[in-house]
């Protein structure tokens, strides 16, 4: 069982347990129901919970992608029990060089930006092309809609076509 939502934060901080991460459809909706909330997302592990006068801010560790079968409650956070989103890996050239490509880019979008050569590098290294889409999608400056698109599609180089295609419509 997972929950999200600010009472769900507070649940799993306190009990150890992880919290399961989905944007809602509509992000100017005060309050959600489950057909506002997309049902692809991330099982985090929180890392820490910061309070501030009238808001929360949260660092979380995402674990693996997720999809919702089942509503449990819905009553102060939504709860759910969620199924991993394993990755279809294909091999192949064309995997090779988008995912090739995908990493020139984002080296070229990173190093404009302020997070240092160090955290680039240990990103750029990372072996598993699914989890490498998964930062770079988070990272790259391209809509919600579109992270969405890239985090419900299990097809690693359909993942990293598409990621490609956001970094070089953001760099041109």
């Amino acid at each position: 069982y997972f929950g999200f939502g600010i009472g769900a934060f507070r649940f799993a901080n306190g009990s150890g347990k992880h919290i399961f991460l989905a944007l809602q459809r509509d992000k100017n909706l005060d309050n959600p129901t489950p057909d506002d909330i997309y049902t692809v997302g991330v099982v985090c592990k929180i890392k820490r919970l910061f309070h501030f006068e009238n808001n929360v801010s949260v660092h979380v560790e995402g674990l693996y992608r997720a999809r919702i079968k089942e509503y449990v409650t819905t009553e102060d956070y939504f709860s759910v029990k969620v199924e991993a989103v394993e990755p279809i890996y294909d091999e192949g050239a064309e995997l090779t060089a988008s995912l090739k490509l995908c990493r020139e880019k984002f080296r070229e979008i990173v190093a404009s930006s302020d997070d240092g050569k160090d955290k680039t590098e240990k990103i750029l290294a990372i072996d598993d092309a699914d989890v490498f889409i998964n930062i770079a999608a988070f990272r790259s400056e391209i809509s919600e809609e579109e992270k969405q698109i890239i985090l419900q599609t299990r097809v690693v180089s359909e993942r990293a076509e598409r990621e490609l295609y956001n970094i070089e419509f953001i760099f041109n």
